[in-house]
């Protein structure tokens, strides 16, 4: 590896991304993953040569990860891993090392900073793992490597000694969020047009999706905060107008969907991030997630002269005990309130749902049911309770029912935890049953078309059309030609 200081930072393809979902990819959200760019542009400024490839936006497969990578011959090869994209990740080092044996490779994200000796003791090809915010001890932990070197001082850097693991204390936490680069999306392959937001996610023209604060006060027991933490940070109103200014100036990005775990927590810093963008030269729209207790009539009408376009509430269930169990901390008829004010004020109100809580019951989810069909919800996601690992409630999920600790399938896509207040076949069709009957209603459909539809979407509707019909009839074909052999 003389003179090779080439580092690749990897988004690994998803378990869930199998071939017929590959067809839906028109459809589907293939924004960018805000970490590896993030990084990538820290590690640039540090001066190290620094590629990255966002395959599970790409809708890549492993091997072609693999094969990418092995082109650009690099030193160090970082992955980022969520629960369910893990095991692509490890399955994405162990063919590098195949091809490259000298190649470094390390593994930082969410999941292994939930459990760090766990994951490396399952996947050996990974040679390091990094805990925390990456920002600041990544480009130490890659010199080190890079030049031969031990990284064993280095805060956050788990490595393996003989048979044991031994983690690092990380760093931290990240005070003034202004020092960090912004993301160099520009070292994305295809950046901006392969990249979009799902279908009815976006007014009109280009979009990505921005982070602008990190860190949770709250304690709900469903969420980790390994990463970072419960201190709420948020990047000044200046920086953000800044990174808003050059996408749209550069890239042509017109429309924002701001990623942060809590965009409304600071009222005072979201008033003057509302006025600096209604100051700017040019009309934005955006997106953004909300707790439902953090907004009122003033506020709402704000955030819909500076674009707001749609609101998600994290809202879980209509079920007060089980908000509870969840440590939710939030009032139905706050969240009720919300929902109600946002439409009045013209922005879409998305409501976004679990199912399969521990203690669910055929009454609890009735109960939810009612509360989506009592309140103007524009779209609704109804997600499959995951107890992820570094979460409070999966130290002792298994008391509430059976639980199937399969990484691979932990997405929220899937039921791997079944409560033992309600029978899994009822929670399926109950699952079904909530999304059939908000999305069934024809007035529903057409407001949503009416409101969310553009020439953008209409095209690439048509084209994940298109490939689903032609991708049938080539099963048809293949199926029958494995038959006449």
């Amino acid at each position: 590896m003389e003179d090779n200081r080439r580092i690749v930072l990897i988004n690994p393809p998803a378990e869930v991304w199998g071939e017929g979902t590959r067809r839906l990819r028109p459809i589907l959200n293939t924004l960018p993953q805000i970490g590896i760019a993030s990084l990538a542009a820290v590690l640039r400024r540090e001066g190290l040569e620094t590629s990255i490839i966002d395959a599970q936006a790409l809708g890549m497969t492993q091997k072609e990860v693999i094969t990418w990578v092995i082109r650009q011959k690099p030193a160090v090869v970082g992955l980022t891993g969520y629960t369910s994209s893990v095991n692509s990740a490890a399955a994405i080092a162990e063919g590098l090392k195949q091809a490259i044996p000298d190649v470094v490779t390390v593994i930082g994200g969410p999941h292994v900073t939930a459990v760090p000796e766990k994951t490396m003791m399952i996947f050996p090809h990974f040679d390091y793992g990094l805990i925390g915010e990456g920002e600041r001890s990544a480009p130490l932990l890659f010199r080190t490597v890079v030049g031969g070197e031990d990284p064993r001082d280095i805060g956050g850097v788990v490595r393996r000694q003989g048979d044991a693991v031994w983690v690092k204390e990380r760093p931290p936490l990240i005070d003034d969020l202004d020092t960090i680069p912004p993301p160099a999306f520009d070292l994305l392959p295809g950046f901006p047009k392969s990249y979009h937001p799902p279908i009815f996610h976006t007014p009109k023209g280009r979009a990505i999706t921005l982070v602008t604060s990190r860190g949770c006060p709250y304690h709900c027991t469903f969420c980790d905060r390994g990463i970072f933490g419960n201190r709420y940070r948020f990047h000044s109103v200046g920086y953000i107008v800044d990174m808003i200014r050059r996408l749209r100036d550069t890239h042509g990005i017109e429309h924002f969907i701001f990623y942060d775990d809590n965009f409304t927590a600071d009222k005072s810093h979201l008033a003057g991030l509302c006025e600096a963008i209604m100051r700017l030269p040019f009309r934005i729209t955006f997106a953004c997630d909300a707790r439902a207790d953090h907004v009122d009539q003033q506020m709402l009408a704000l955030m819909k002269r500076a674009g707001a376009w749609m609101i998600s509430y994290g809202i879980e269930t209509a079920n007060e005990e089980l908000l509870r169990l969840l440590d939710k901390s939030l009032s139905l008829e706050r969240a009720a309130r919300a929902v109600r004010l946002t439409k009045e004020a013209g922005i879409i109100a998305k409501g976004l749902f679990m199912i399969g809580i521990p203690g669910e019951t055929a009454q609890t989810i009735e109960r939810t049911k009612a509360f989506i069909g009592e309140l103007p919800f524009d779209l609704i996601n109804l997600s499959k309770f995951t107890p992820y690992p570094g979460s409070e409630i999966y130290r002792n999920i298994s008391q509430y029912g059976d639980f199937e600790d399969d990484w691979k399938n932990m997405s929220g896509m899937n039921f791997v935890f079944r409560p033992n207040t309600i029978d899994p076949g009822v929670l399926k069709r109950e699952s079904d049953a909530i999304l059939a009957d908000f999305y069934r209603k024809p007035s529903r459909m057409k407001n949503i078309v009416r409101k969310t539809m553009n020439r953008r979407d209409a095209g690439r509707l048509f084209q994940a059309l298109f490939l689903k019909v032609t991708g049938a009839v080539m099963d048809v074909f293949s199926t029958n030609g494995k038959r006449a052999e």
